[in-house]
């Protein structure tokens, strides 16, 4: 019984340390989505402020 305790134990532990992983591995990516959004934001930006530059000279 006290064997089965222990195993029990370990083998929650072990699917607590797997969630938590996985958590993490999502948060992750997560941020990486984030990121990737905010980096084409600011490409559409640069290329705004580039084609006011570009009239502004013209004009």
């Amino acid at each position: 019984a006290v064997e089965d305790a222990a195993g029990l134990t370990i083998s929650e532990t072990l699917k607590a340390q797997a969630r938590g992983s996985e958590a993490a591995y999502n948060n992750a990516q997560t941020g990486i989505n984030l990121m990737q959004t905010a980096e084409a934001g600011l490409g559409s930006v640069s290329e705004n402020l580039q084609r006011v530059r570009e009239l502004t000279v013209q004009a």
